[in-house]
């Protein structure tokens, strides 16, 4: 039994994941949340376990959702961004969207189980041969009838009632690698409107390919909120925070991680020190210099 409405969660119109898939799509985010509004609202009538089987999967995904683009390329992007995921088994046949169970498994549940109370009330009715049977009404029977009449249309109401805004599950899919290390750099660096260009996704995706996991990547944005060159004391006072050239390549990384478990000092601008600012508690002249100074 199909449901006539469909969760949406209020959050995802501003998710970075929706911002992502239409990224990969090339196309509006608005039309991206239309593409999953169509996934969800098919799945409800047409995969109402959240899995789609069968010799070509991608074919029919894609054409629930109506995508005119190029053949896989909406179901990769899903799978990228974590909207859908490939079963365990078998390989390549089966795709499951994700989430699907916890928006709509218990109201789906619910309905099946009010259809098949319906039915075995229906046959109840009748008798054996499937004639209506006639007999003399029964005031107990009419009474308890009607109360289970009362309580299956309360059930259909809540049904066909979409629930409170507060109630709707919360369900994020998960968060790509590559999207997690950009989010963890824009909010410890303090980059708010900074987007994940094409340049920032290629670095982060090949330190990933290299073996670096996730934890490593944010170990080196935390390095370099740490290292005072990288934050501006330097001779030019710019700050060299970008996250492609923290991940840049292993000698960076690396180093930024060591920065982490171990800051480095500040070290005092070249031309802005001034003779009082000098520790002068350790100096040791060179040879023929010792006149040049009175200590």
């Amino acid at each position: 039994m199909a449901l006539p409405w469909i969760q949406v969660e209020t959050e995802l119109p501003d998710s970075p994941a929706l911002t992502e898939l239409s990224i990969r799509l090339g196309i509006e985010e608005d039309a991206a949340l239309g593409k999953l509004n169509r996934l969800w609202c098919w799945s409800v009538k047409h995969a109402q376990k959240g899995f789609v089987a069968g010799l070509d999967p991608i074919r029919i995904i894609e054409s629930a959702v109506k995508w005119l683009g190029p053949k896989g390329k909406f179901v990769e992007s899903a799978i990228e961004t974590g909207f859908l995921r490939w079963g365990d088994e078998p390989p390549g046949l089966i795709l499951v969207i994700r989430g699907h169970h916890e928006r709509y498994g218990a109201l789906l549940e619910k309905a099946e189980k009010h259809a098949e109370r319906m039915r075995s009330y229906r046959k109840a009715s009748r008798g054996a041969h499937g004639a209506r049977t006639v007999s003399a009404p029964d005031p107990t029977k009419i009474e308890d009838r009607n109360r289970r009449l009362e309580e299956e249309e309360r059930d259909m109401a809540s049904l066909h009632s979409p629930p409170p805004p507060l109630l709707v599950a919360q369900i994020q899919p998960e968060k790509p690698p590559d999207l997690e290390v950009f989010e963890h750099w824009q909010k410890t660096l303090n980059h708010p409107l900074a987007k994940f260009t094409a340049e920032r996704r290629r670095a982060v995706q090949g330190a990933l390919k290299a073996k670096y996991t996730v934890a490593q990547l944010k170990d080196a944005i935390d390095g370099c909120r740490l290292t005072p060159h990288n934050m501006g004391q330097n001779d030019t006072g710019e700050k060299w925070d970008d996250l492609e050239l923290i991940v840049r390549n292993g000698k960076q990384i690396e180093r930024f991680i060591r920065n982490k478990l171990d800051p480095p000092k500040p070290k005092a601008t070249k031309g802005r020190a001034t003779e009082a600012d000098k520790d002068w508690s350790n100096f040791t002249p060179k040879p023929g210099e010792e006149e040049s100074f009175t200590l």
